[in-house]
């Protein structure tokens, strides 16, 4: 069986299914944009009929069975990935060797005590998590690019949020060695063989 692997430059104020039942967040069906229905709204990319012979492996083929491999909030943008091979997405979701790349916005600059704890490893919420990498993308310090191996978005979210920081911007630039090249929001293409190389080595 061929599987499809795509990369989506996600724009806000879009919803992503849950990576591990296939399912929307019940909670945010009603008047938000999924994810998904961009791989078919996009031109040129249309949704395959059920009686076109139009294949896996046409530039316009869309699998109907894709799922992100994890998800992006609400309110962020950025890096994803999707695919409906779903034991590539299980064997992402145990896997604890991917970091995520982010800019970050905060309302405020960061404090040095806080820059030194993150840098360092720290504990939120009983869980022990590795050092983060912080570079200042400006010089009020409220920039950040911060690399972290925590999948998850809001868990990065809720941790500024602990230490009284709000975040007003989020985009996810890279996943793992994985980068948004050649897309501007909302595109998306084909992983490459030497990027789908990187999956396959976890």
């Amino acid at each position: 069986m061929e599987f499809q692997y795509i990369v989506l430059n996600k724009p806000k104020e879009y919803i992503s299914v849950d990576p591990i039942t296939g399912e929307l967040p019940k909670e945010r069906m009603i008047g938000k944009k999924n994810t998904i229905n961009l791989l078919f709204d996009i031109e040129p990319i249309k949704r395959r009929s059920q009686d076109d012979d139009r294949r896996p492996g046409d530039s316009f083929y869309v699998s109907d069975n894709l799922i992100p491999v994890d998800t992006l909030n609400f309110d962020s943008e950025g890096l994803m990935v999707l695919t409906d091979d779903k034991e590539m997405v299980e064997k992402i979701r145990r896997s604890n060797k991917i970091y995520f790349t982010y800019y970050i916005r905060l309302n405020k600059p960061l404090r040095k005590k806080d820059f030194i704890e993150m840098r360092n490893g720290f504990h939120f919420k009983k869980h022990h998590l590795r050092p983060w990498i912080i570079k200042f993308a400006s010089e009020r310090k409220s920039l950040l690019r911060i690399k972290v191996f925590e999948k998850s978005d809001v868990y990065v979210r809720k941790v500024f949020a602990s230490l009284g920081y709000e975040i007003e911007f989020m985009e996810r630039i890279k996943f793992g060695t994985l980068t948004r090249r050649g897309l501007v929001r909302s595109q998306w293409r084909e992983l490459e063989d030497r990027e789908l190389n990187f999956f396959n080595q976890i």
